[in-house]
């Protein structure tokens, strides 16, 4: 399985954004790219069991993280890979699937609400052997209208 980055409607793709940066000096302009998602694209299948205890194949994207602030969706592209060791044109990958995720929102250090702690079938994932970091307890935002100026603390973990 594979991940892109796209728009909140799903039609433009965002693999690299533009950045305008000047020539030290010059008066110059020179365009750059950046990339706009970060962490692993690619997950192979995981076979273990949901939250009803059936078995199910699982692709896991723990730590794709987008650079910039917007709303975005993730096209999700499952591929066949080739079955022979030796790459050949006959026998070439093939895309048998696209599916968008709902839109989300990415935040800006300033606006970010706090994380909320994982979800069950996460939990149940990660008992399985599957790499997902775990929450116990969500990070709180901190509170502006807090009289000693202090932060609520953040709660990490990988026990239940």
């Amino acid at each position: 399985m594979h991940a892109t980055l796209f728009d909140e409607g799903g039609t433009k793709e965002y693999s690299a954004a533009s950045v305008v940066a000047s020539a030290a000096g010059v008066g110059a302009v020179d365009e750059c790219y950046e990339q706009m998602v970060l962490g692993s694209l690619a997950s192979s299948a995981h076979h273990v069991r949901d939250l009803d205890d059936k078995r199910g194949c699982f692709f896991c994207f723990p730590d794709i993280r987008v650079r910039h602030p917007g709303r975005f969706r993730l096209r999700f592209t499952l591929i066949r890979l080739q079955t022979s060791v030796e790459p050949s044109p006959d026998e070439p990958i093939s895309v048998l699937e696209h599916v968008f995720s709902e839109p989300f929102t990415v935040y800006t250090v300033k606006d970010f609400p706090g994380v909320d702690e994982s979800t069950a079938l996460s939990k149940k994932l990660n008992h399985q052997g599957v790499g997902i970091p775990i929450r116990n307890k969500g990070r709180l935002k901190y509170e502006d209208d807090d009289d000693e100026g202090g932060a609520a603390s953040a709660g990490y973990g990988n026990n239940d």
